[in-house]
């Protein structure tokens, strides 16, 4: 018994659109218990406010919500793909680490966003 293609399409449709959700519902990321992240959108929001986020920055907000303290020579690899140290790549890392923390002191008045402490960056609360 084979089914009639209306039905075949509409499990097809049904599918695509869990996929979707599946999709769209994990791009949603809660930063700090007081921030949301839509990585699709590239967008970072709290309260009223929201940011557009460039790729390099939602990766190193990303990376820093996953540790607790994290060394710039790690986040270099994991963001930069570089795995020599050298001023070039350390130049690269502190003026997106820079420019991401003006932008979220701007919009959102936290200058506690991102922290560093004992050479590790963390997520502030």
């Amino acid at each position: 018994m084979s089914l009639p293609i209306e039905l075949i399409s509409l499990i097809e449709i049904i599918k695509i659109l869990f996929t979707k959700f599946v999709f769209f519902e994990n791009s949603n990321i809660i930063i700090n218990k007081n921030y949301l992240l839509d990585s699709n959108k590239k967008i970072i929001f709290k309260d009223n406010s929201s940011l557009k986020l460039t790729e390099k920055e939602i990766n190193l907000i990303l990376e820093l919500n996953k540790n607790t303290g994290i060394g710039k020579d790690e986040l270099l690899k994991k963001i930069w793909n570089y795995n020599k140290k050298s001023d070039i790549d350390s130049h690269a890392f502190e003026t997106n680490l820079h420019r991401l923390r003006k932008k979220i002191l701007k919009i959102f008045k936290d200058s506690n966003f991102i922290l560093e402490k004992n050479s590790k960056y963390y997520l502030g609360s």
